[in-house]
């Protein structure tokens, strides 16, 4: 069996500033199982026909081992926060703290590099309302971090991109560590300029 993989050029919904967050599962129209697809929002609200960009064998879209995808498709259960049209959020099964979350892209992303910025964009607007619904939970958080483990290195369990939305309370132990010696300016001015190359090679 194949499964087609799209490129949607449909218009994505973002946040809007009057939609609450909402609470409980997604609803059977939004539990359908989206396409392992690069989302293009369209720049205006027209729809448009979306069209098939290649075809590969459905044992190997990420979509069928991937644990969020499933969740998205409704396949594993997850205690769902919020969700629309591109983005879900649920309660980490591991959390650090009570209320401790992830906020992730309803498409497959493996890495953030694999993102389209805008829904990127979204998934971090998500991310910042929903610190504040934590604040406002009446659950223990004197402070949140936002985090993002972007390759295993980097902690990243879930080949598929998610923002930790992380609230913090006195002596809970969770540490990112800093560096403790001050770099030399000559240092700090080449890795700049590195990295300012590769912004220009990605455009």
């Amino acid at each position: 069996m194949m499964k087609l993989i799209f490129e949607n050029f449909s218009y994505l919904c973002y946040l809007r500033p009057e939609r609450a967050v909402r609470a409980g599962p997604p609803s059977q129209a939004e539990k359908q199982p989206l396409p392992c697809a690069r989302w293009v929002p369209a720049l205006d609200s027209a729809p448009r026909r979306a069209r098939i960009i290649r075809a590969v064998p459905a044992e190997e879209s990420p979509r069928a081992t991937c644990v969020f995808c499933q969740i998205v498709d409704g396949r594993e259960p997850a205690s769902v926060v919020y969700f629309d049209a591109g983005i879900i959020a649920f309660m980490d099964l591991r959390p650090v703290n009570a209320g401790h979350l992830l906020v992730a892209p309803r498409a497959h992303a493996a890495r953030l590099a694999d993102l389209d910025e805008r829904l990127g964009a979204a998934m971090f607007a998500v991310g910042q309302r929903l610190a504040g619904a934590i604040r406002r939970s009446g659950l223990p958080c004197e402070g949140v971090n936002l985090f993002v483990p972007d390759g295993e290195v980097a902690g990243q369990e879930v080949m598929h991109i998610h923002l930790h939305v992380l609230p913090r309370t006195p002596g809970d132990g969770f540490r990112i560590e800093r560096g403790s010696a001050i770099t030399g300016r000559a240092e700090l001015d080449r890795a700049a300029a590195l990295v300012r190359g590769g912004l220009d090679r990605a455009e």
